[in-house]
């Protein structure tokens, strides 16, 4: 009797804790969600109110104090945005993307305090100032930064930082535009790369607390509430793969040049860093004004959420779309290749947008068209361009309907999307993000991370390959010694004269060096580089080696060495 409520007394206890542990988990999803939701809105709130009292106020005085006044803040603020990200906090330039999904896959979900905090700052400054950047992707990093760091602060295990940031990133787009479905979409095709309950469940949570947080401050309304959509007929459908096409292809045309310019920039050092911005700053300036004058329209500064609202609402000449269309797309392109601090996502639907919108006015010659029509050309040159750069057509497309929330639009999306991601992909294998990772060096499987054990163990194993290793090279009692002293290495290869020869270990070394003993290099099993990482798994399974050299097989010369450390290290990477 006493064993039976012995027993049972355990399983409560055990109930007890496991319900425990579950509310402390939603707590803190909780907590993260609203503390990454308040960083977007924060964002967003500082943002509106630099620009609104500054370029706003500027239009309503006489064209000179307008170009004037606009100069100097665009000029300072770009200034100071340089000086912060190159002194301060390197790694917080940009749309902060890229740097989410590094910390996701490499440093466990860590983001430092101080990069959330410049981020915030240096993107106010760009995009208030008037850079044409986004908020998006600063709002993404803003939130999984800030969900990493409480999730830190909490003394969770580390593994638990990279939930905390998958939670944080999607709770911050979805507050950023009011889309919790896209935030939850973009984590899986962008970040993780694929889909998981746990993942799912997660990123959902968070996202329906930032988007509550939303409802509750600016309120429930669409991001587009005003859309001139009286009907949705059959002949749109004409234009749709046209607008797909033409809209892709300007989105292919601003990856591969932000691409090109942000490489010759890294190469030539033409500008110093902290001094590129201001570059980009001044580009807007010229381009903006040049509009202004001609249209009275500011779209090319900052985010040009006004004169996209105004285009959804028929209230712009297709011919000026034309205009702000292709002017958008050049100051985007320097201010985000120079180094500004912003995204992608608010211009990218800009230019996509008034594309769409302009080439409505071109069908319009051939085929007779509504105002509604126009509309919905727009809208899916808006999802086709944004998928075009991204590569993540569910988030693109999810983007424009929750900001929408016109059901009937769901075929005209989605046929755009489809055409455009076909169109993007004929012109390589990688999105915007994922080039400019592989840009700044970082390996393939950062940058499109392999998911599953099939497919992880049939990669090259150049993917995994120490291509600097410590070797011996004239047998030297002088050599031997210094590598015994200065390595805790086992195993060194032999190389002599450029080929490799063998290898030799640690006890051969010493009895070489205290009894004169002959230093006979051992024929260990090597591999070639067309290898893959499952082949050199069965040669540490089915042998005690602890190194495989790779050799060259024209000539026989040590390209690197395999380690069974850097094979688990590699597959600790890809699983945690």
């Amino acid at each position: 009797m006493n064993l039976k409520h012995t027993i049972k007394q355990k399983q409560k206890e055990r109930r007890r804790i496991d319900y425990s542990s579950k509310f402390k988990l939603w707590g803190s999803m909780i907590i993260q969600g609203i503390a990454a939701g308040g960083m977007a809105l924060l964002f967003l709130f500082l943002i509106r109110i630099l620009y609104r009292n500054t370029y706003l106020v500027f239009a309503e005085r006489s064209l000179s104090f307008f170009m004037i006044a606009s100069f100097i803040l665009i000029s300072v603020t770009s200034l100071l945005s340089g000086l912060l990200l190159h002194f301060v906090s390197p790694s917080a330039g940009g749309s902060g993307i890229p740097e989410i999904k590094i910390s996701y896959w490499r440093t466990r979900g860590l983001i430092r305090p101080k990069n959330v905090l410049v981020k915030l700052l240096a993107g106010v400054l760009s995009i208030g100032g008037g850079q044409s950047l986004g908020r998006e992707g600063p709002s993404i990093y803003l939130g999984g930064g800030i969900a990493s760091y409480l999730s830190g602060f909490s003394r969770k295990r580390k593994r638990d930082r990279r939930q905390a940031l998958l939670s944080g990133s999607a709770a911050g787009l979805a507050a950023a535009f009011n889309t919790p479905l896209a935030g939850v979409a973009f984590v899986l095709e962008e970040i993780t790369g694929e889909i998981s309950n746990k993942v799912l469940g997660v990123a959902a949570f968070t996202s329906l607390v930032a988007t509550f947080l939303v409802h509750m401050i600016i309120g429930s309304h669409p991001a587009f509430a005003h859309l001139n959509i009286e009907s949705i007929r059959w002949v749109p459908y004409i234009g749709i793969p046209f607008v797909a096409i033409v809209t892709a292809f300007i989105g292919v045309f601003f990856h591969r040049s932000v691409i090109s310019l942000r490489r010759n920039m890294k190469q030539n050092k033409l500008v110093p860093g902290w001094l590129s911005p201001l570059f980009g700053g001044l580009v807007t300036w010229v381009l903006g004004c040049t509009v202004f004058i001609w249209t009275g329209r500011l779209g090319i500064f900052s985010m040009g959420t006004f004169d996209l609202d105004q285009m959804l609402s028929n209230k712009i000449d297709w011919r000026v779309a034309g205009v702000l269309a292709g002017v958008k797309i050049l100051a985007t392109i320097a201010c985000y290749a120079l180094g500004g601090c912003g995204g992608i996502f608010a211009p990218a639907l800009f230019f996509g947008g008034m594309t769409g919108y302009f080439s409505a006015g071109l069908l319009n010659l051939f085929i007779p068209l509504t105002p509604s029509d126009y509309v919905i050309l727009g809208l899916v040159g808006m999802t086709s361009c944004l998928g075009a750069i991204i590569r993540a057509p569910l988030t693109s497309f999810l983007i424009i309907f929750e900001m929408t929330h016109h059901f009937s639009l769901i075929p005209a999306l989605f046929l755009g999307t489809l055409v455009s991601q076909f169109v993007a992909r004929l012109f390589g294998e990688y999105g915007f993000y994922q080039e400019l990772l592989v840009q700044d060096g970082y390996e393939k499987r950062f940058v499109k991370p392999i998911i599953g054990l099939k497919s992880w163990y049939n990669l090259s194993i150049m993917e995994i390959i120490n291509s600097d290793p410590i070797v011996i090279e004239t047998m030297s009692k002088k050599e031997v010694a210094y590598l015994l002293k200065q390595s805790s290495h086992h195993d060194f290869p032999v190389v002599i004269h450029g080929r490799y020869v063998g290898v030799v270990n640690r006890e051969q070394m010493q009895r070489y060096l205290d009894h004169d003993e002959k230093l006979t290099p051992e024929p260990f099993v090597t591999c070639s580089e067309d290898q893959l990482i499952k082949e050199i798994s069965k040669i540490f399974a089915t042998s005690s080696q602890t190194l495989v050299p790779v050799i060259k097989k024209e000539t026989g010369k040590l390209v690197g060495i395999v380690t069974l450390n850097d094979l688990l290290r590699a597959e600790a990477v890809r699983a945690r």
